[in-house]
């Protein structure tokens, strides 16, 4: 593959691991403050970060929390391809 093709590609993949990186840390910040506020709320239950179990819960909190963690995964599972991908690349323009 000619340098002209793959720096291009490298690039392009080097936006969107930055825009999906951003997209991740937005997503954590948001499940940091939805656990920040659920702790506030019920202070007697375990310490940040561990799974709410109180009978008195709230179903919509945890499916909400559910969700982000789910899509928090996700990006990082299409993250770690990029990545691949991007170092794929790299190491092919070194080859050049």
């Amino acid at each position: 593959m000619e340098a002209e093709t793959v720096l291009p590609k490298l690039q392009q993949l080097h936006k969107k691991l930055a825009v999906l990186l951003q997209g991740t840390q937005e997503q954590m910040d948001l499940i940091e403050q939805c656990r920040t506020a659920h702790h506030q709320r019920q202070p007697e239950m375990q310490p940040l970060g561990m799974r709410a179990t109180a009978p008195d819960c709230d179903p919509e909190h945890e499916w909400l929390m559910c969700q982000l963690q789910s899509t928090y995964d996700d990006m990082k599972e299409e993250g770690m391809k990029l990545r691949k991908s991007l170092l794929e690349q790299q190491e092919r323009l070194d080859g050049l």
